[in-house]
């Protein structure tokens, strides 16, 4: 696996992530986006290796930041990624949201 190949498996584990802290599934975060649920997935899983700077602000617009920013995040944890490219990711459950602690 190559460095560029690398970086966009970090990306999606970026998006991932940031979407998940929000409580979005892929679907919504797509539709707040502006684009397709199919390309958010592939860019999540790291399967979209022509990722434009247009879509890419689209994705972090909705995920409250900038394209700067997920890019820098992902070269960070670019080395959480092994040599073959399988990583677990965390999910969302149907129909649950993230506990939000208790104000007080």
């Amino acid at each position: 696996m190559n460095a560029l190949e690398k970086l966009h498996l970090a990306l999606g584990l970026v998006v991932t992530a940031r979407r998940l802290d929000l409580g979005l599934s892929q679907d919504a975060a797509a539709l707040k986006a502006g684009v397709e649920r199919l390309y958010f997935g592939k860019l999540e899983r790291g399967q979209n290796g022509m990722v434009t700077l247009a879509m890419l602000s689209k994705v972090a617009g909705a995920l409250g930041t900038l394209p700067e920013v997920l890019i820098a995040e992902a070269r960070e944890r670019v080395d959480e990624v092994p040599d073959d490219g399988v990583l677990e990711r965390p999910t969302l459950k149907a129909g649950r949201r993230p506990r939000k602690k208790p104000e007080g």
